[in-house]
C-alpha cells in the first residue's frame, strides 16, 4: 500500500488511478540515464499492483501481512504493464510517442485494427471562405479516463480555415477519436462543408450571380447593380442587347485563391429576362414595324 501511496482502505479504482500514474513514471524507457533505479522501483510498484488487485492475493497480505517468494518470481513488470494498458501507448501524452520501446512492442507484436473514425461537419457560410475563418468545434468522442474506464469525453477544438478553402476538404487527428479497449483509437475528421448563399454559387474559384432584368432592359441600354461577396454593389453599364445566353465575365471579383497568393476568381453574370404577360395591340404593331427581318438583318 505504501509503494502506490494507499491505504488498506483503497477501492479497485484507487488502486487503478495509483499504478497508471506511477507505472508510467517510473517506465524504465523514460529514464534512460538512470535505468537501473527506474527498473527496480518500477518492478516496485507493478508487483505491488499485481497482488492488490487480485482479491484472493490482496485478501492474504492483509490477513499475513506478507505474500509468498514464490508467489512475487511469479510476476513480470512489462507483462503487468501491457496487461493494464492493452494496446495504449501511454507516453502519447507525455512527449515520448514512437521512440519508446514500449510503443515499438505494441505496434509490432499488437497491431490491430482503428476504431472507425468519428467525423464532423464544419458548416461555413460563402464569406467565411471567402475570408478564412477559425471555427470552435464542440466534439464528444469515448475515451479512457484515469482509471482505464470507458467515457464520454467532451472537447473543443479550434479549426483554422484558410482563405479560399474548398468545401470537402479534411483536417484528419490521428488517435483523437474514440478509444476501445480491443483496439487502436480511432481518427477525428473534420470536413468543411459549405452552406449556400443568398445569390451566388460557387464553380471552382469563380462565383456565379444571375441577373434577373425586364425584356425592355435587354434590348436597349442599361445598367446594371451587381452585388458582390465583398459587400460591394458594381455598377456595369451594358451597351448591348442581352441574349437569354449571354454571360459578362468580371475579373478579379470571384472566390479568394490560395495559389497565386492573393489573386481571385471571376464573378460570371447570366440573365434571366422577364418578359411582360401580355402586350397592347398598339404596340404589337409597333414592334412588328420595327423589328422586321430586314432590319434585324442589318
Amino acid at each position: 500500500y505504501q509503494v502506490l501511496g494507499l491505504t488498506r482502505c483503497a477501492s479497485q479504482k484507487d488502486l487503478k488511478k495509483a499504478y497508471r500514474k506511477l507505472a508510467v513514471k517510473y517506465h524504465p524507457d523514460k529514464h534512460a540515464f538512470d535505468k537501473e533505479t527506474a527498473e527496480l522501483k518500477f518492478k516496485e510498484i507493478s508487483e505491488a499492483y499485481a497482488i492488490l488487485s487480485d482479491p484472493e492475493k490482496r485478501e492474504h497480505y492483509d490477513n499475513e501481512g506478507t505474500i509468498h517468494v514464490g508467489e512475487l518470481n511469479k510476476f513480470n513488470a512489462k507483462e503487468v504493464f501491457q496487461s493494464f494498458f492493452g494496446h495504449e501507448n501511454p507516453f502519447d501524452n507525455f512527449g515520448f510517442g514512437e521512440a519508446t520501446e514500449f510503443s515499438s512492442r505494441i505496434k509490432s507484436k499488437h497491431l490491430k485494427p482503428k476504431v472507425d473514425p468519428v467525423e464532423v461537419e464544419i458548416r461555413c457560410k460563402l464569406h467565411e471562405l471567402y475570408y478564412g475563418c477559425v471555427k470552435l468545434i464542440q466534439v464528444v468522442r469515448k475515451r479512457r479516463n484515469d482509471v482505464n474506464d470507458l467515457i464520454d469525453d467532451g472537447k473543443s477544438i479550434e479549426i483554422q480555415i484558410e482563405a479560399g478553402e474548398f468545401p470537402g476538404k479534411k483536417f484528419v487527428m490521428e488517435g483523437e477519436g474514440d478509444e476501445s479497449f480491443d483496439a487502436a483509437p480511432g481518427d477525428l475528421i473534420f470536413i468543411v462543408r459549405e452552406e449556400p448563399h443568398d445569390y451566388l454559387t460557387r464553380e471552382g474559384c469563380n462565383l456565379c450571380y444571375v441577373c434577373e432584368i425586364s425584356l425592355l432592359d435587354a434590348l436597349v441600354s442599361c445598367t446594371l447593380h451587381i452585388p458582390t461577396i465583398s459587400g460591394r454593389v458594381l455598377s456595369i453599364p451594358c451597351p448591348e442587347v442581352i441574349a437569354p445566353e449571354s454571360q459578362k465575365i468580371i475579373q478579379g471579383e470571384g472566390m479568394t485563391q490560395k495559389e497565386p497568393k492573393n489573386s481571385k476568381g471571376d464573378l460570371i453574370i447570366s440573365f434571366r429576362i422577364v418578359f411582360p404577360r401580355a402586350i397592347p395591340r398598339s404596340t404589337q404593331n409597333v414592334l412588328k414595324d420595327y423589328l422586321d427581318s430586314d432590319i434585324i438583318e442589318q
